[in-house]
């Protein structure tokens, strides 16, 4: 296991002038779609909130869905590191439980954006759809940035880590490195029966 460092990323204006936008975006995503349901809310109606054109909504967001994605890109952007050969399902999940470990830890209000998102998802068949719809089509970029994995193992660990974020979004006891881990294990029961 490699030792835990904190995460850290471009500090420049211009990356935490993104960062902020990106969570304002998020955030009144969170709200309107608590408040009005994922189908009867617009990108105009989130860029609106946010005090945005819809067109700038779209630079950040290629899809309305993606609102509500930002920090599940960070973990598909810097979770797994560069390889030099191939990976499998037990790799992938334990580079990206470090780096739950390390999110939850290390970044200010993650854990409560986090939950927000997910607690909606799970209670919003459509944004829930949606989500799922979106984890599906990022699967083959994934599969490219994470070099030398086996294609398999990228759409489990996605799987695994939906899972993850629902059961702990719905319960938000253990951390989210540990559910993480536990909806691994019971993956990995449950494929062995």
């Amino acid at each position: 296991m490699r030792p835990r460092r904190p995460i850290a990323f471009d500090s420049g204006v211009r990356a935490r002038h993104r960062v902020a936008t990106v969570r304002a975006i998020e955030t009144a995503a969170v709200a309107l779609v608590t408040e009005r349901g994922f189908e009867d809310v617009t990108a105009r109606d989130i860029a609106a909130e946010v005090g945005l054109t819809e067109r700038t909504f779209f630079r950040y967001c290629p899809e309305k869905v993606d609102a509500f994605r930002s920090t599940l890109h960070i973990v598909h952007r810097f979770a797994v590191p560069e390889t030099g050969g191939p990976v499998g399902f037990t790799d992938l999940t334990e580079w990206i439980a470090e780096f739950l470990a390390r999110l939850e830890h290390d970044r200010a209000g993650a854990r409560e954006r986090l939950l927000a998102i997910w607690r909606i998802v799970g209670t919003d068949p459509a944004l829930s759809a949606a989500m799922a719809a979106r984890d599906a089509a990022q699967s083959p970029q994934l599969q490219q940035r994470w070099r030398g994995a086996d294609p398999f193992a990228v759409s489990l660990t996605l799987l695994a880590l939906r899972v993850a974020l629902e059961t702990w979004a719905a319960d938000a006891d253990p951390t989210l490195d540990e559910a993480f881990r536990a909806t691994c294990a019971r993956l990995g029961d449950s494929v062995r029966r």
